[in-house]
């Protein structure tokens, strides 16, 4: 098992990255009403568990807890898919280059995570009720590196402790 592994490895890699790629395309491609639904429910669940008598609250400061838990949760959504992309890149670029250094692979890894994020920004221009914003791709890359940065303490952890 293990030769099979340490021989296919290079394939075996791009199936998370794919298949991260693939839910960050689908989770872009809804449109702004959907999106703000499967959003809204995992934050007036939230708020349900995290806020005592939240149900008692005026529905005004509801609405206001609401647009700002909304924001946060959908940030560190977006933090969270790409810091996982920039983990599962930096695997796959350390299985096409395993014998050297990994300064190179981490740049490498952060940088096609951050050209996929830029090019998810533009996807969603074309998403009815979407937008693209630099600032998501700001956010999306840190996620990116610190996904990248994760994974190579990790790594070093590992190798130090072998």
């Amino acid at each position: 098992m293990k030769a099979f592994l340490r021989k296919n490895a290079r394939w075996l890699t791009l199936l998370p990255v794919m298949a991260l790629m693939t839910g960050i395309f689908c989770f872009s491609a809804q449109p702004a009403e959907l999106s703000q639904e499967t959003s809204g429910g995992i934050v007036n669940w939230l708020l349900r568990l995290l806020v005592p008598d939240y149900a008692a609250l005026d529905p005004a400061r509801q609405a206001e807890m609401e647009h700002i838990a909304a924001k946060i949760v959908r940030k560190g959504a977006h933090f969270a898919e790409y810091a996982l992309l920039g983990a599962a890149l930096l695997g796959h670029v350390l299985a096409w280059r395993s014998k050297r250094g990994l300064g190179r692979p981490r740049a490498m890894a952060w940088g096609l995570g951050t050209a996929y994020a830029a090019s998810d920004e533009l996807h969603q221009f074309f998403v009815p009720g979407r937008s693209g914003e630099f600032l998501d791709v700001l956010l999306d890359s840190a996620g990116v590196a610190v996904g990248v940065a994760l994974l190579w303490l990790l790594l070093r952890k590992r190798k130090g402790s072998a």
